[in-house]
């Protein structure tokens, strides 16, 4: 059993985490006993079970030992992710899912002592609970100990996506704990202050803060107790506020690719055929999408029940493929968000606490359609570049050439304002073939673009 030091949310006074063959092992701290025994003795993991709000967990025949009494095994997701890579919307799932299982929790006597995005994990287009340790004995009279942590990790980055740039969202990358309320203030345009939930949780929250830090007007900086029914009106408030939010409409080139491209039906039957082949061929259970946009290649590896992680730049891309995925209950695609060119990397103490996108997980086989121009020409990188980054995922590739006189490479070009002699087909054959042995290729017909399966050099 591989033991890691990764992820250090998960190490803390609630036992350590081992991972091997997709399962999650904790070992049960002795100080978490009690609350261990309350969370399945007052109904509280049968209720999430059953709406399906927890990822299920299994006792191991772990004896016990001084520090540790239980190990707990769990399925982990095919791929973990952070909040900074979801969209508005899974963001807002999240939230919501929060909220709701505090409020299960309250009707048990118990109460989530954590609002850390990653104790939530997407099992394909569903959240759910993935750490289940969050839960302790609640006492009448004390308020929701992870209010203000809520409003940092989720109706701040909402609020801020919301009301003034989906982007704003990568924030969360800085700030690991949650977006502070008062730079959160600082950034919202007026026209959030005539929102009365964004009023109550961000900016006089952020007030309440402000005179705590400053030692000002004890009596004001202390929070009320509050009985457990205006907990819940707590609860009822903030999921009004987080449902309120909605993803700002934006004109966006590739979020609308599809309604715009130059592929005929014939051109996307044809593609969707030969990579329908390599797919048999390889036989992956984990591929990476990159540039994925809206997922429609994603889904001729997800629909053969492939764990398939599909990965895009564009904001407006992902959301659109993550809602087309919970409104079809699909269980084998993750839309998330990753600029290739600065990809996620360890971050947090020590770089720690959230493992960057390279190291997470190995998938079997990487996708990379139509992504060569936009990291080429768009972005500088040579082919030598792409091919040594791509190399490093996984030991299958399909990847395809897109010719400079195609109509979207012409439109990437017209903004490039340089030539790029060099950007050939004959070329990056010549480069990749120094990394990868060529399996098959095949030209998409209608088009002059063409299509390459490879396998990583031994």
């Amino acid at each position: 059993m591989k033991e890691t030091a990764k992820d250090t949310a998960f190490k803390n006074l609630k036992g350590f985490v081992t991972f091997q063959d997709g399962q999650l092992y904790r070992k049960i701290s002795v100080k978490r006993k009690d609350d261990y025994l309350k969370f399945f003795e007052s109904g509280l993991y049968k209720k999430l079970l059953d709406k399906k709000y927890i990822v299920p967990v299994k006792e191991t025949d772990f004896e016990g030992d001084r520090n540790n009494f239980k190990e707990i095994v769990q399925q982990t997701p095919f791929f973990y992710s952070y909040s900074y890579e979801w969209s508005f919307s899974q963001l807002k799932d999240a939230a919501l899912l929060l909220l709701a299982v505090q409020k299960i929790a309250l009707e048990h006597g118990m109460t989530v002592n954590s609002a850390k995005c990653e104790n939530i994990q997407f099992y394909g287009a569903k959240p759910m609970i993935f750490d289940p340790f969050i839960f302790e004995k609640y006492d009448e009279g004390i308020n929701w100990g992870a209010y203000e942590e809520f409003c940092r990790m989720f109706l701040a980055p909402l609020a801020l996506m919301s009301y003034t740039d989906v982007r704003l969202g990568q924030l969360l990358k800085t700030y690991i704990k949650g977006i502070p309320l008062d730079l959160t203030c600082h950034i919202l345009p007026l026209t959030a202050n005539l929102h009365m939930g964004l009023v109550t949780h961000i900016f006089k929250h952020a007030k309440r803060i402000k005179e705590r830090e400053l030692n000002i007007n004890k009596s004001r900086g202390k929070d009320k107790k509050q009985t457990i029914q205006q907990v819940k009106e707590v609860l009822k408030s903030l999921a009004d506020c987080v449902k309120s939010l909605s993803f700002p409409e934006s004109k966006n080139e590739w979020g609308n690719y599809y309604k715009h491209t130059s592929y005929s039906d014939k051109a996307f039957f044809a593609k969707k055929e030969i990579i329908t082949n390599y797919l048999d061929r390889v036989n992956p259970s984990l591929v990476y999408d990159l540039g994925s946009n809206r997922g429609k290649f994603s889904r001729i590896a997800s629909n053969k029940k492939i764990n398939t992680v599909a990965f895009d730049i564009d904001a407006v891309a992902v959301e659109k493929n993550y809602l087309h995925a919970k409104k079809a209950k699909e269980t084998h695609i993750l839309p998330l968000l990753q600029d290739l060119t600065n990809p996620s990397s360890d971050i947090g103490f020590m770089n720690l606490e959230k493992t960057g996108f390279q190291k997470r997980t190995k998938p079997d086989l990487t996708m990379a359609l139509a992504l060569l121009p936009h990291l080429v020409l768009k972005n500088g990188l040579l082919f030598e570049d792409v091919a040594k980054f791509l190399r490093t995922l996984s030991a299958h590739l399909i990847i395809e050439f897109v010719p400079n006189d195609d109509k979207k490479v012409k439109e990437i070009l017209s903004l490039c304002n340089q030539e790029y002699p060099n950007y050939t087909e004959e070329r990056f054959v010549k480069v990749f073939e120094k990394y990868y042995d060529i399996l098959e290729h095949h030209p998409v017909a209608d088009t002059k673009r063409t299509l390459y399966l490879m396998q990583v050099k031994e």
